[in-house]
């Protein structure tokens, strides 16, 4: 049996504020700074369930490999706007 997945409520939630999309949470600076400090390098970031990007494009303006996949079809137009 195949789950069937419902994206209605991000939509929704994407339309009632788009301004809270814009910037990621107060957390992904710090992840992003203890990463460099702990792996140095080339890092890779998969974000599951990205919704508007806004974590991936964060990782990605400061020198991270960014890939990510989310069930929404419109997070994932959303995101492709911004990226």
């Amino acid at each position: 049996m195949k789950a069937k997945f419902e994206s209605k409520g991000w939509d929704e939630l994407l339309e009632d504020d788009k301004n809270r999309w814009q910037n990621p949470n107060e957390h992904v600076p710090i992840l992003a700074n203890d990463l460099k400090k702990d792996f140095g390098g080339q890092i890779r970031v998969l974000d599951i369930g990205y919704g508007a990007g806004r974590h991936l494009r964060y990782f990605h303006e400061h020198g991270f490999k960014v890939s990510g996949f989310d069930i929404a079809p419109n997070a994932e137009e959303y995101a492709r706007e911004r990226l």
